[in-house]
């Protein structure tokens, strides 16, 4: 696995923002460095050796105000990173083996220091699943609640319980063959 672009980030000078805020501390002094994100690609193959390739890129949301007045979101390579920030992560994949990856599977672990925004966990043609753990994957975690009558009623977790986010491929990834799969965290 490579991140691209963010290995070792490096201090960048402090900019206003819209808020008049101060831009924040770069990504590896919030959560370690970014060439610490483990994410792990497994996969089954039969002749031929198949090599899936996954390359993690992390961007940052920035709003601005076009000259119409109306709020535009654009995405930044993620140098550095402030409490309240959208950072997008993407992981790109690719087979470099001269054989299918069949029953492809990506594990990705949520940043420490940021919650996940589950709307936006997406892969085409995946199984999504998450972890509270890294162990158990399932559907988005619930937890039971207790209502003030006394009776009990189970709820979604809240987003930050989940720790860790796998893709299961649906298709073998023919050699050459290349995808991605996204999600967006808030830092905290």
């Amino acid at each position: 696995m490579r991140c691209s672009k963010q290995r070792h980030p490096a201090r960048t000078p402090r900019a206003r923002t819209r808020r008049g805020a101060c831009a924040g501390w770069p990504l590896g002094a919030l959560f370690g460095a970014l060439a610490a994100v483990v994410t792990t690609a497994s996969f089954a193959w039969g002749e031929g050796k198949p090599n899936l390739n996954v390359q993690v890129e992390v961007a940052r949301e920035v709003e601005t105000i076009a000259l119409d007045g109306t709020p535009r979101v654009t995405l930044e390579p993620a140098r550095e990173a402030r409490r309240g920030d959208v950072l997008v992560y993407t992981l790109r994949y690719r087979n470099l083996g001269d054989a299918p990856a069949r029953q492809a599977v990506l594990t990705d672990p949520v940043p420490e220091g940021t919650v996940v925004v589950r709307e936006s966990v997406a892969g085409e043609g995946m199984e999504i699943t998450f972890s509270r753990d890294g162990s158990a994957y399932g559907a988005w975690p619930r937890e039971q609640r207790r209502n003030p009558d006394g009776t009990h009623t189970w709820v979604d977790a809240p987003p930050s319980e989940v720790k860790h986010i796998r893709w299961k491929l649906a298709h073998a990834v023919p050699p050459g063959g290349s995808g991605s799969a996204t999600f967006k965290v808030i830092v905290q």
